[in-house]
């Protein structure tokens, strides 16, 4: 329907915003960032269409790692005072990202301006901060959080994980399990083990993979406590029901953690031809560099 529009007058920018929000949640994003971009390049007076438009294009920026784009575009936005404080957190992603650690701090204390009683918010941030490297920032507000009024009792019981408090984090993670939150298990699994309670890591895994068959991240994270209790072949069978899963955010971790079992299984040559089809996916890896060249000798 927006593209009939579009076809009778194609300099509509109803039609081109529509045209890319329906793109945009169709998951084709080429499209939706070029009808998006054809408002973006004739904006006049920033009416509601062109501030909207201009938002997904920022986020498309992002997407397309067009960062300095997408600052400026986010920078604009906040000029604008258009969801302002939603701008900079997602400005502050990017500096993050950047490895610009002040200037995301400083983008991320404006938007706890209006989000600063929003638990999720606290822990969004240590997320970002935290995969950019800044541990000790992060952690930072992770603590701020718990000092929130009505965190639930299973972000409560991760942020107590996170910052390795492993007895109040079975505390409040067996109260969201109480309460049917089954997230909880994978946490508390994880907390069990840093506790060396194994009987009770092992049941809490068991557990939850049978709740979530398709988390990719648990079978990996459940076949490395089997490799690291020495337990090589149950492990080799978590990573490949994990790879098997095809979910691209856990594939890094679940090759590396396969061709390693294979190793420590003295299957030498299909734990180098294991590395070799990584190397493929993930060249610059030097430590699968260092396996790679080491496993040639045996």
């Amino acid at each position: 329907a927006f593209m009939a529009a579009y076809t009778d007058d194609k300099s509509s920018k109803e039609a081109q915003w529509g045209i890319g929000v329906a793109s945009y949640f169709l998951g084709d994003y080429s499209t939706s960032m070029e009808y998006f971009g054809k408002v973006v390049e004739n904006i006049s007076n920033y009416d509601e269409i062109d501030l909207d438009s201009l938002q997904y294009y920022a986020s498309l920026q992002t997407y397309y790692n067009d960062n300095a784009g997408a600052i400026d575009s986010y920078t604009v936005l906040i000029r604008k005072n258009y969801n302002t404080e939603q701008q900079y957190f997602l400005r502050g992603s990017i500096y993050a990202a950047q490895g610009m650690e002040n200037e995301a701090v400083l983008d991320y204390e404006e938007a706890l301006k209006t989000y600063g009683s929003e638990y999720e918010m606290y822990y969004n941030i240590y997320y970002n901060l935290h995969k950019a490297g800044f541990e000790s920032r992060a952690v930072s507000y992770l603590r701020r959080a718990l000092d929130v009024d009505g965190a639930d009792n299973l972000l409560k019981g991760k942020t107590y994980y996170i910052i390795n408090d492993y007895e109040n984090a079975v505390k409040f993670l067996s109260k969201a399990i109480d309460e049917g939150k089954q997230e909880a298990e994978f946490y508390l699994a994880m907390t069990y083990e840093k506790l060396g309670k194994s009987e009770e890591a092992v049941s809490m895994y068991e557990t939850y993979l049978k709740n979530y068959p398709t988390d990719a991240g648990a079978y990996n994270q459940y076949g490395m406590y089997c490799l690291n209790k020495g337990d090589y072949e149950s492990a080799l069978g978590y990573f490949a029901a994990g790879l098997a899963l095809g979910d691209s955010d856990a594939k890094r971790e679940l090759m590396f953690n396969e061709a390693v079992c294979y190793e420590y299984l003295h299957q030498y040559e299909t734990a180098y031809d294991k590395f070799g089809e990584y190397l493929k996916a993930y060249p610059k890896d030097e430590a699968a560099k260092h396996e790679y060249d080491f496993l040639s000798t045996r």
